[in-house]
């Protein structure tokens, strides 16, 4: 299966700082895969560097066999790299069938985004049954539900996740993952962040662990979760 998105040798991070150093990855055209590691890795600033949000000091990010290293982020979303941030990823005052529209905002067919929007309630029915609400009025599980949905409108090769489990309870956790899947399957790939490292490790097909910036393993993530001396050194699980 081929590459939907590369990244190789990246070193990446914000104003003079390097927090991402020489760092490469990949994500399979479908697949999925986790990065994860300790806090203050640079798990994020690298999703934001592939994305155009941090600063690409070295290297060379590449999108459905295209060069994107120095393209700004709104183009690359309507190459169809989606992307949900871990805070501050649904328009609050809008409500949920707003929140919908505003995700097509890069789209100019009508009748597709209508019919696209009714193919998101039909994955996400609790969105469905409260889409006049304000988003703010939302639970946490239901907003992460609003933020993946709304990226979906655009709808991407491949979606970028930061952080999407965050501060959820396990029964949200659980419906999430199940969104997830759903999303996978269609043949959306997936890039997800993520500190719930149990949990993502038995969702995704493969896996990267960051270390103070620096790649320090990857493989499958099954193999990865049942590695004792991993799971003890960079994971902190027993």
């Amino acid at each position: 299966m081929s590459d939907i998105l590369t990244a190789e040798n990246i070193v990446a991070g914000y104003g003079d700082v390097h927090i991402v150093q020489n760092v490469s990855i990949r994500l399979e055209e479908g697949g999925n895969v986790a990065v994860i590691g300790p806090n203050g890795s640079g798990k994020s600033t690298l999703l934001k560097a592939l994305l155009g949000f941090a600063r690409l000091f070295e290297g060379k990010v590449t999108f459905g066999g295209r060069d994107v290293t120095d393209i700004t982020p709104d183009k690359t979303v309507a190459m169809g790299l989606g992307y949900v941030s871990q805070t501050d990823n649904v328009f609050a005052n809008l409500t949920i069938q707003e929140n919908l529209e505003m995700g097509a905002f890069t789209r100019n067919d009508g009748a597709g985004v209508k019919a696209d929007i009714e193919r998101m309630y039909q994955m996400f029915p609790e969105l469905e049954r409260r889409k006049k609400f304000y988003a703010g009025s939302l639970s946490g599980g239901e907003r992460q539900m609003l933020a993946i949905a709304r990226a979906m409108m655009a709808n991407p090769r491949a979606l970028l996740l930061d952080e999407p489990l965050a501060s959820l309870s396990h029964k949200a956790v659980e419906t999430i993952i199940d969104k997830l899947r759903l999303i996978n399957e269609s043949g959306t790939a997936l890039m997800i962040i993520e500190q719930n490292t149990r949990r993502i490790l038995a969702f995704s097909e493969r896996a990267y662990v960051l270390v103070t910036g620096k790649l320090a393993l990857e493989g499958p993530a099954a193999t990865i979760l049942e590695n004792e001396d991993a799971r003890k050194r960079y994971l902190g699980l027993g």
